[in-house]
């Protein structure tokens, strides 16, 4: 997989969004690399604890600023809060911006006409 670190990875708040990874039709293991980051799960197994008393620690990548560096749920207020992060079914996940979302008739006359006046 070829990777880019210049425009095509915005960065803002700790968060990224890459898109800057190629990779050929005949390339088996870029394809199994995308597959695997697209596939990954939404927490690391690794951060998650479970307790003696039934409660699950979550543990952050980095302290907070006031200290912080886990949180603890019961198993059901967890799965609440994770399946409130995920969209309804019929949500569209994918937002058109700029030309891509024109009609192509409103394409092919240059764009957007002013409305016509009034006599």
């Amino acid at each position: 997989m070829s990777r880019h670190d210049d425009w095509s990875v915005p960065t803002f708040a700790g968060y990224s969004r890459h898109a800057g990874v190629g990779f050929k039709a005949s390339d088996p293991a870029g394809l199994e690399g995308l597959c695997r980051y697209i596939l990954r799960p939404p927490l690391a197994k690794d951060r998650l604890q479970r307790r003696d008393d039934g409660t699950v620690v979550v543990g952050f990548k980095r302290v907070w600023t006031d200290g912080i560096s886990a949180l603890v749920f019961s198993p059901a207020e967890l799965v609440e809060r994770i399946v409130a992060l995920a969209p309804p079914p019929w949500a569209n996940q994918v937002i058109y911006r700029g030309g891509a979302r024109r009609k192509r008739s409103v394409a092919r006359r240059g764009g957007p006409q002013p409305p016509a006046r009034a006599p």
